[in-house]
């Protein structure tokens, strides 16, 4: 991670070698000041056209450090933007593979920031890094036992706080699964509230709402307080270390065991070499949170699991289990096998794991496996769909004309600009119009897996049947796997592919279009 930028930071790398460069520039005109300020004691002996020169010098190399810093800087700003865009983008678009963790909208909202942050705080370990190459050396040449033993004591000091910071990660791991659990909830009640109002539940709501909102509030304010108090002590030692190494330094000059340029150069460098090295401690917590969250956003195999990308678009289960309790699966021993281009048929009666199969097959959903070969790319539709909030240009790609005819016979909302992002999750929309906006999303891919939720239950019931035969009749390529109470008209039973035992179980069933 240090000469490469962290697995989470997608394409940076561009911008990851211009910030090494300029951090090592930066490095280098902060040593070369180092031995400028060497020459302090020779400027009574000299010349004043000399003084001057020797002035002009070194304004010139503290003008190059601010530059280089500068840049430095500005780099590594457009590294963390870029690399939060594209996490942002690839969650939502999920042009490879889909959001592996447990609720997308939330993980964009948190996790952009979160990455944006480990980018920086890893660029900033890097310059701490480069800077300790280059002006160690010159801290050894200057100030030779000064500099090994300020170096083992920030080693002992950095090895400490690596120590303490474990209670620091446990705050914040607290913090996250608060905020996360809140979000949710948060989020229900945007779409709740609305149709609570009429049957007199909202105020309740809002009551409830407020009340655990304050909650969360004062719990996120201690937690924020406990780790600001460690942060302050480490500020505070800090200090208190830069000011005694400036007495032992005077001291040490004093009794005559360091020349004054020498201890002019150490002073100089160190002070340089202070800002980046405590930049990069206190950034720390942050590349430790970016690795949770892209760790979150990816599947966890299991050691006894194989999984391989299919080149042909088939899929093909064995012993596949889930549910959203780890130790509690829903169902167990799902095996089948759907060719590319095929149609099958979650049935069953409300409960018995329908909505939790297609979740686990998009990964949403904790699941074990002993194989499962899939198609390299797929889209989940819950029967509840958070929009995404980018531009529609942005997510919907290139649309059959058809299908949108068939999703949006009078053309799209009026409340909605293909420009703009969409506001909280398209929370303004109609459960139908945010129904047809995901099934349109879904329908610009013609090849791979398509998992869809009773897609149409949100629709007029005079509609339904219709726009999904034909929606079926417009997939292309691609596989799709419904998940429905029973077979929707249309669509008639070719072959049962896996039944669960017993007359409430799973039933997947290969169809076709009659």
């Amino acid at each position: 991670m240090i000469w490469r930028p962290p697995i989470w930071a997608g394409s940076v790398h561009s911008l990851w070698r211009f910030q090494a460069l300029f951090a090592l520039c930066a490095a280098g005109a902060e040593a070369g000041i180092g031995f400028w300020l060497r020459q302090i004691p020779t400027l009574s002996e000299r010349t004043a056209h000399e003084a001057r020169l020797w002035m002009a010098g070194l304004g010139f190399l503290l003008a190059a450090r601010v530059v280089f810093s500068w840049r430095r800087d500005l780099w590594r700003e457009k590294a963390a933007l870029r690399s939060g865009t594209e996490f942002h983008h690839g969650l939502w678009t999920q042009a490879s593979t889909p959001p592996l963790c447990e609720d997308p909208s939330w993980l964009a909202r948190e996790g952009r920031e979160g990455i944006e942050a480990g980018t920086r705080a890893a660029a900033e370990m890097r310059t701490a890094v480069v800077t300790l190459l280059v002006l160690l050396p010159v801290l050894i040449w200057l100030a030779p036992w000064l500099a090994v033993s300020v170096a083992a004591s920030a080693f002992a000091l950095g090895w400490v706080a690596q120590r303490r910071s474990t209670a620091g990660k446990l705050l914040a791991d607290e913090d996250c699964r608060d905020a996360r659990t809140e979000t949710d909830a948060e989020e229900w009640g945007w779409r709740a509230m609305p149709e609570a109002v009429g049957s007199g539940i909202g105020p309740k709501v809002a009551s409830v709402f407020q009340s655990r909102g304050s909650l969360h509030a004062l719990r996120r304010s201690r937690r924020t307080a406990s780790l600001l108090a460690w942060g302050a002590t480490g500020e505070a030692a800090a200090h208190a270390g830069g000011w005694l190494l400036a007495a032992v330094s005077l001291a040490v000059w004093k009794l005559g065991w360091l020349p004054a340029g020498n201890l002019a150069g150490f002073l100089g460098v160190s002070l340089l070499a202070y800002r980046p090295i405590r930049e990069a401690g206190k950034l720390m917590p942050h590349l430790q949170r970016a690795e949770q969250i892209w760790n979150r956003s990816r599947p966890i195999p299991s050691p006894h699991s194989m999984e391989t990308i299919s080149s042909n678009g088939d899929l093909e289960l064995l012993d596949f289990e889930g549910g959203w309790d780890p130790s509690k699966p829903l169902f167990q021993g799902v095996c089948f096998h759907l060719r590319a281009g095929e149609i099958a048929v979650v049935t069953g009666p409300n409960g018995c794991g329908k909505s939790t199969l297609l979740a686990a097959l998009a990964g949403i959903c904790p699941h074990r496996f002993r194989r499962l070969h899939r198609p390299a790319t797929q889209c989940w539709m819950a029967q509840e769909p958070v929009l995404p909030p980018l531009p529609l240009t942005d997510w919907l790609g290139t649309c059959n004309p058809k299908v949108v005819g068939l999703l949006f016979p009078q053309g799209l909302p009026e409340n909605l600009d293909p420009q703009l992002p969409l506001v909280h999750g398209g929370h303004n929309l109609s459960r139908g119009q945010r129904a047809r906006l995901a099934l349109l999303a879904i329908a610009s891919s013609k090849s791979g897996l398509w998992l869809l939720d009773e897609p149409v239950s949100a629709l007029p019931a005079d509609q339904r049947d219709q726009i999904l035969t034909q929606l079926m009749e417009l997939r292309g390529n691609a596989s799709v796997i419904l998940a429905e109470p029973v077979v929707p008209q249309g669509l008639r039973v070719e072959e049962i592919l896996w039944e669960e035992p017993g007359a409430k179980g799973l039933c997947i069933a290969r169809v076709r279009i009659s």
